[in-house]
């Protein structure tokens, strides 16, 4: 027996683009940055950004597409997988991604000043169909 889970708190990077697969499936695709930061051995501060690829699938990336916009703070819960592509000049490349099972907004607005409050605060993607708003 086998388990991976990986959870990442950040900020999204590029707002989720909706899109369907030919089989008509749904999957909502963004980019999502971690920072770490430490001070080095001479006491500067020293800053990692590390991007993430995640995809919502389903139900879910209809419903919260929308939600998930550049600069949102939000933690989401899921699998890991590596991906194989063509790059743009023609050689193989890969990148990891992360399936999306569960997203939390975890508020801060990265300088969005709309009104409009987050649908929900906590969504288990894999055990709710319906999303419940």
């Amino acid at each position: 027996m086998s388990f991976q889970s990986i959870t990442i708190l950040g900020r999204v990077g590029t707002s989720a683009e909706l899109r369907f697969t030919p089989s008509g499936t749904a999957v909502a695709g963004f980019s999502l940055a971690s920072n770490e930061t430490w001070k080095d051995g001479s006491g500067q501060k020293q800053e990692r950004v590390t991007w993430h690829r995640c995809t919502l699938w389903g139900k879910a990336a209809e419903s919260l597409a929308e939600y998930v916009t550049k600069g949102k703070m939000i933690m989401v819960t899921g699998t890991v997988t590596a991906r194989a592509y063509m790059g743009k000049n023609g050689e193989a490349a890969a990148s990891l991604e992360v399936k999306v099972e569960q997203l939390r907004f975890a508020g801060g607005n990265g300088g969005d000043s709309s009104n409009h409050a987050d649908p929900t605060d906590n969504i288990n993607v894999e055990d709710s169909p319906d999303i419940p708003f």
